[in-house]
Formats: C-alpha cells, sequence, structure tokens
C-alpha cells in the first residue's frame, strides 16, 4: 500500500488517498489484419524461425516503461504454442493517454490470446499500482489500438479487442473482418513508412 499525504505549512498533514500495489493478470485478445484469416493468425514467422528470442521493440526505438527485456527460453516456445508475434501491451495514464505508466512486451498466439513469455498463460503486471488506465495494444508493422475510457486495472482485467462491441479510442481505429475487429497493418511505400502510420503517431490519428 502507498499512503500519500498532502505536505502543508512545512509539515505532513492530511492523509489524501492510499494506492495498492497488486499483480494484474490480463486477458487479452487481439487479431493482426496482416496474419488474420478465417479466425485465426498464420504462424509464418515461427515455423521459418523469424521470430526474435528476444522482443523487439525496444530495439525499434518504443519506449519501455517499468517493464524491459522480456525474452523466451528457446524458440520452441514459438512453434510449440503457435505463436504468431511478440506484441507490446501498454497502460497509459488515465487523465493523458499519451503518458505510458507501464508497459511490456508479450507473445500473440494464432487465436488472438496475448500470453507470457512462456507461451501459456496470460500477461501479468507485477507490482503495478491499482487504478483506472487506459489500455493499449501495439505492433510493429501494425497500427495501435486502445480502449476509449480508461479501464478499472484490478487483480484479474478481460478486454477482447477483436469483439466490435469493445469501444476504441478514435473513429474507425481499427478494421471490421466480417464482425471481427482486426488491427490495421501498416502501409508502406517505396519513401518508407507514411506518417500517419508512425509508431509516435497512433495515439493522435485513433
Amino acid at each position: 500500500v502507498i499512503v500519500i499525504y498532502e505536505f502543508f505549512g512545512g509539515s505532513w498533514g492530511v492523509k489524501l488517498k492510499e494506492q495498492e500495489i497488486i499483480d494484474s493478470e490480463m486477458d487479452l485478445k487481439v487479431f493482426l489484419r496482416g496474419p488474420y484469416s478465417a479466425g485465426t493468425m498464420t504462424t509464418t514467422l515461427a515455423t521459418n524461425t523469424l521470430i526474435p528470442v528476444d522482443e523487439p521493440y525496444e530495439g525499434l526505438g518504443y519506449e519501455r516503461v517499468f517493464y524491459k527485456g522480456e525474452s523466451v527460453a528457446d524458440v520452441s516456445v514459438f512453434t510449440t504454442n503457435t505463436i504468431t508475434d511478440w506484441i507490446l501491451v501498454e497502460l497509459r495514464d488515465k487523465n493523458n493517454p499519451e503518458v505510458i505508466k507501464y508497459n511490456r512486451a508479450a507473445l500473440l498466439k494464432n487465436n488472438g490470446d496475448i500470453l507470457d513469455i512462456d507461451g501459456l498463460t496470460p500477461i501479468t503486471f507485477e507490482g503495478i499500482i491499482e487504478d483506472d488506465y487506459y489500455v493499449s495494444i501495439r505492433h510493429r508493422n501494425h497500427m495501435g489500438v486502445m480502449t476509449a475510457e480508461p479501464i478499472s486495472v484490478t487483480t484479474t482485467v478481460a478486454i477482447d479487442f477483436s469483439d466490435p462491441l469493445t469501444d476504441l479510442w478514435g473513429v474507425d481505429a481499427a478494421y471490421n473482418n466480417s464482425g471481427v475487429i482486426n488491427l490495421r497493418a501498416i502501409k508502406y511505400n517505396t519513401t518508407g513508412f507514411s506518417t500517419r502510420f508512425s509508431k509516435y503517431s497512433f495515439i493522435d490519428e485513433l
């Protein structure tokens, strides 16, 4: 428990609030437009040994907050558990969603489940402050998505980003693929990624 007091007149006075430190298990689901087909995603990267054992996001310039350096024990984790790729999960400030409070890399299974580095269990954010957060999902070559409103993050959280009924930040923020929501694939041309699809701009775009 974190206890916050008001400092007034040279001394600590009224207790403002208490904040619980928790471990939050998050049952999350998301599909990527690129590898998606008929309710599942391909595992081509895994079968061709193209998924790195170390998470790729920090090396690509994504801001990492609180958690860093996730890696799997062996590449067999990817093939044994039908992993599509690495994904990045973020908890953003309830008052300013441009501020990342916590984030961590995780594994994306071909059925859309976001899993811990064992490829089997849901991810857990350990030692975080129990509060309301915007929850966002990002991928290295797809547009990110974020909940339309802050979500109460307690010891268990479940969000299905593939469900059209899940409210997302912005207008037309993701692709409705015959009733299944997919993260939009990033467009690429001979001059590189367009500004609209920059990894730094999804908050503004959504």
